[in-house]
């Protein structure tokens, strides 16, 4: 159990079975439970430690109470709350149902009927709200779910209870106003204290404004913008933006958003008369009963609290209802399992011959599939009429196809069902019956009338069969690829693929995703293969529908790295069909990877926000589509980083120098927005992993991700998954970079040391990701020569070159080992050793060898190692001077002022070091921030560590403790994007702090950091000895124990 929801456990005690987390937002954290007193599932919602902090538990908890009276249809009740330690939290009955903005970022545009239904709802549990003395403050999409066709509003009270809980008044500790920005009355902008109705009735208004439009009245490039525009800007009439509504609706909506308060409807129950005036009556559409409920157990869908999906309230198709359609999969009645692949087929073959007549809407076959096993229908046999119905309306059409196969006398039988969503009437019913040994042929006859039915114009087109393959195994072979693709099996996805061009090498489909399995592998996989797929997709797939063929044409030009012109064709497909998913996904891809992070940034390249919505957007519509969870998670870690020249808002992103961002919009909303993206990127990884739960590829991102930020126990949680499931080495390396992060140094040694005993050349080979770090891992637990052997059968490993290695201009350069191999092993060395030989020798050997591939007096040289402070390291560990100097005079190094001092203390100048160090050294700047922000952290830990040793070398003992004290603080990454090689410098520290405290006389604090030092490296190898036994000499002594003769 991850280390938050334990400590949450223990806070619930036994009234809550805690059972897993299921997302949360900026807020807060969201955990689904088990009530044991009435076996009931509950939602817990838990405000983060660092907002908890600050608040008053007693206060909240009077605010909760008062809001968990409200008994109201359309209000989802605070059942309890509670706080303990830092721990502040909420219990709310599970509503199994979508939230209004899942269902507006599926849908953009509501039905007029069904906005009017919503807002009555929320209006009639505002007013009743409103009666009892309690202001919602936090009126949002996000905060109304719909269940079983009705609105229930949440959250209620939630907001005034944390603002009112906390000390600052009108603002919270970080000096955010209560609210959602989009949604915020201009009073709430203003910062006003006491908030009434009216604030709600406005926050409502812009909801409705968003469902009748599909967009916010007031937006801007920024969160101040937004704010901004509340107070001074009108939003734009909803006659230009959804002109068929009523006009008494627009001016209900308009008086509701009027800036000043008391211009406004003044309560909520004159808001919900005047929207009841403006609809007037209208006749109650018959439903269907319900007679059975499949709730779906799969991944949480990002924006919802469950991916549970129910019918729409006032569900309508546009257009003629036939010009729409989705086939669901034909049961298998043979008998025969041997058949079910035909139930499969069935989808698969009437969807693509159906698409090619561009006028009618088509539900592709991997989205249905999708859809059914989101309501856990596993098979034909577990569907029925009802269900169909409900998924059909989901996707807004208005004619669904269901059927079976049936062998009598040696005869095949293929009967099709045909309904009218709207109604639920069967309107045609065919039966086709054959002797052919190829039973797809069939389903060609069911295509033919099912596109008469739809009013298609009489022509010709491919058969259903000449569409994929004339192979029935190819075929087969190519069901199996698509299951293992959107489970994210990535190699037995390729081998299905493989096998079916093996057995046609004309299977154009086949071709088009083998190279979605190529672009989807780490890195993109391999460029020239993707293109090779690509073009025999493209040679082959004449006789595909239109829409697969753009797709195909769409993804060469990814390929050819044509990014504007594919986020053209991608935005075509979306103009034709808004809830074409791989249409999305690949809108997304052409903004994520055509310079997103770039700075400078030209409009023209592709834009980080934009890639994020779009790739969030396929999980609205289509939530087990697996590959799109990645590209989240990776967008929101660079939307995430610190010092990152971008900042994510809602649907784009603007870009500017990390401190020119906090002037204009403000430091403590640019810190909310990264903070916010780092607990959103949490949540989708994990939400990844439970829509993939057999992929270790996915799970080994998510442990990636939790190192990255720290959470070493869920990290550690997550590896014992991992090995469950046979990873064990995988497993190994990844729970000792777990280890490394809780300082639990040495069994991070052992554990390393372990895994790698255990792990094959061929499976280091094949994953590099994993086992970047085992090296450095077991030089911080002080083995240090078997890290430099690790290293080198790695490096042996990987072949002669390691692309990827940045210079400073952002430029990629890719050098042999013999290049770079001197300065990873002295980059490992110069953390643990004291040699001043074996160091001064691996030091000019580096920098010899980089100088003679870059060229002699290149400029590219002297940047090169001008950003690495291995060097430096090298010095603090063996006071070579001979290696600093020749460092400093062959690099670009006015960044680096640490080893300038130093070198002027070595020469006799005192005065200049003392100088340098008023000049220049920090204290209070954490490691990381201040005029080296945006440099790898790799490289301030030695220079922290270096003003560190000057001080201590200058006298100045007290002020060269609190300088060592900064390491403790420091951001060390143990994830495989960005595994830091300073935990050596750490560990030494703690022997550095031990010697400055025993004497500072402070025999307490001495034996501490000795003891630290000796746990961390006494069972560490003949390199580090030396300094344990130094230590363990100290620690004796220190506790008036009889102390030998040192030893040689």
């Amino acid at each position: 159990m991850p280390e938050l929801q334990e400590r949450l456990q223990g806070a619930l005690g036994d009234a809550y079975r805690l059972e897993r987390e299921i997302g949360g937002g900026g807020m807060s954290r969201l955990f689904l439970a088990t009530e044991a007193s009435l076996n009931r599932q509950v939602v817990i919602k838990l405000l983060p430690p660092d907002m908890a902090s600050d608040v008053s538990a007693a206060r909240f908890n009077q605010e909760v109470e008062l809001a968990a009276h409200l008994q109201h249809p359309n209000i989802l009740p605070v059942l309890t709350a509670g706080a303990k330690d830092d721990l502040i939290y909420y219990v709310m009955p599970f509503v199994p149902g979508e939230s209004l903005r899942q269902r507006l970022t599926s849908h953009g545009k509501l039905p007029l009927e069904e906005v009017t239904d919503i807002l009555r709802e929320v209006a009639d549990a505002l007013a009743y709200a409103h009666a009892h003395g309690v202001v919602h403050r936090d009126i949002k999409p996000e905060n109304i779910l719909l269940q079983h066709g009705h609105a229930v509003l949440t959250d209620f009270g939630i907001a005034r209870a944390v603002a009112e809980a906390r000390s600052g008044g009108r603002l919270t500790a970080t000096g955010m106003v209560m609210g959602t920005p989009g949604y915020m009355s201009p009073e709430q902008v203003a910062g006003e204290a006491h908030l009434d109705a009216r604030a709600d009735v406005y926050s409502l208004a812009i909801v409705g404004y968003e469902m009748l439009t599909g967009q916010q009245p007031f937006t801007g490039p920024s969160i101040q913008a937004v704010m901004a525009a509340h107070l001074t800007e009108e939003a734009p009439p909803l006659r230009q933006l959804r002109p068929d509504t009523p006009p008494s609706l627009q001016a209900t909506i308009a008086r509701a958003l009027a800036k000043k308060p008391e211009e406004r409807l003044q309560t909520a129950a004159e808001f919900r008369d005047a929207v009841k005036v403006a609809t007037g009556p209208r006749p109650v559409a018959p439903g269907l009963k319900r007679t059975r409920w499949a709730v779906g157990t799969g991944a949480v869908a990002v924006v919802a609290l469950a991916a549970v999906l129910l019918w729409p309230r006032g569900w309508h198709v546009e257009g003629d209802p036939r010009r729409s359609i989705i086939v669901f999969p034909f049961e298998n009645r043979t008998g025969d399992a041997a058949h079910d692949w035909l139930s499969e087929a069935s989808m698969n073959l009437m969807s693509l011959g159906l698409a090619h007549w561009e006028d009618l809407r088509v539900i592709d076959d991997e989205r249905t599939a999708s859809l059914l096993r989101r309501r856990n229908l596993a098979d034909a046999a577990s569907l029925d009429l009802e269900d169909a119905i409900g998924i059909a309306r989901q996707v807004g059409v208005g004619t669904l196809v269901l059927g079976d196969l049936r062998r009598e006398n040696g005869e095949w039988i293929v009967e099709s069902k045909v309904h009218d969503v709207g109604s639920g009437d069967r309107i045609m019913t065919e039966i086709v019956r054959g002797t052919a040994e190829d039973p797809r042929l069939l389903f060609d006859s069911v295509v033919t009338r099912l596109l008469s039915l739809s009013g298609a114009p009489p022509g010709t087109r491919p058969d259903v069969v000449a569409q994929t393959t004339r192979s029935l195994e190819a075929y087969r072979q190519y069901l199996v690829g698509i299951r293992a693709l959107f489970q994210f099996q990535l190699d037995a996805a390729d081998s299905a693929f493989q096998h079916a061009t093996t057995l046609d090498s004309t299977f154009a489909l086949a071709y088009m995703r083998r190279s979605n399995v190529e672009g989807w592998r780490a890195g993109g996989g391999d460029i020239g293969r993707r293109r090779a797929l690509g073009a025999q997709a493209e040679r082959h797939g004449s006789s595909l529908p239109p829409r697969f063929r753009s797709l195909i044409a769409l993804r060469l030009a990814q390929d050819n790295r044509q990014w504007a012109r594919a986020r053209v064709m991608a935005e075509q497909l979306i103009t034709q069909n808004s809830s074409d998913v791989e249409a999305w996904y690949e809108l997304g891809e052409a903004h994520y990877h055509h310079g997103a992070t770039t700075y400078p940034h030209a409009d023209s390249l592709g834009n980080m926000g934009k890639a994020l919505w779009a790739f969030e957007r396929v999980l609205a519509l289509d939530s087990s589509f697996i590959v799109a969870y990645r590209h989240i998670v990776d967008a929101l870690g660079s939307c995430a980083a610190p010092a990152a020249n971008l900042l994510c808002l809602a649907d784009s992103a603007v870009y500017g120098q990390p401190g020119d961002l906090r002037a204009k919009h403000g430091a403590t909303m640019v810190d909310a927005l990264r903070r916010d993206a780092r607990q959103r990127r949490v949540e989708v990884a994990y939400a990844w992993a439970a829509a993939a739960p057999e992929s270790p590829a996915v799970r080994e991102y998510l442990i990636g991700v939790l190192l990255q930020y720290g959470r070493f126990g869920d990290a550690e949680a997550e590896t014992n998954r991992l090995a469950s499931q046979g990873y064990h080495a995988m497993a190994g390396v990844l729970r000792a970079q777990a280890l490394l992060g809780q300082r639990r140094f040495r069994e991070a040694g052992r554990q390393i040391h372990e895994a790698l005993g255990a792990t094959s050349d061929q499976e280091i080979a094949s994953s590099h990701q994993t086992y970047w770090g085992a090296g450095v891992t077991l030089v911080a637990a002080g083995l240090a020569n078997e890290g430099l052997r690790t290293e080198r059968r790695l490096w042996r490993l990987w072949g002669n070159a390691r692309p990827g290695w940045p210079d400073t201009d952002g430029n990629t350069v890719s050098l042999p080992k013999s290049t770079l191999g001197p300065g990873m092993d002295l980059a490992l060395l110069s953390q643990v050793s004291v040699d001043s030989g074996r160091i001064h020798a691996l030091a000019m050997e580096s920098l010899d060898t980089l100088r003679a591939a870059f060229g002699y007096d290149s400029v590219a040289y002297r940047k090169y190692i001008g950003r690495f402070s291995t060097y430096l390291a090298a010095y603090l560990g063996s006071r070579d001077t001979v290696v600093l100097k020749r460092w400093m005079r062959d690099s670009d190094s006015t960044m680096w002022r640490s080893p300038e001092a130093h070198l002027a203390l070595t020469r006799g100048d005192s005065s200049r070091a003392r100088q340098l160090v008023s000049q220049f050294f920090r204290p209070a700047e954490p490691i990381g921030d201040g005029p080296f922000a945006g440099r790898n952290i790799s490289e301030d830990v030695p220079d922290a560590y270096a003003w560190a040793d000057l001080l201590a070398r200058l006298g100045e003992l007290e002020r060269a403790v609190r300088a060592y004290d900064r390491l403790d603080t420091a951001p060390y990454d143990v994830s495989f994007w960005g595994l830091s090689n300073n935990w050596g410098l750490l560990v030494r520290s703690y022997a550095e702090r031990g010697a400055l405290y025993q004497q500072l006389g402070n025999r307490g604090k001495a034996i501490e950091m000795y003891q630290k030092f000796v746990d961390a490296w006494g069972e560490g190898d003949e390199v580090v000895q030396p300094m344990v036994e130094r230590a363990r000499r100290a620690l004796a002594a220190l506790r008036g124990e009889v102390v030998g003769p040192e030893r040689r």
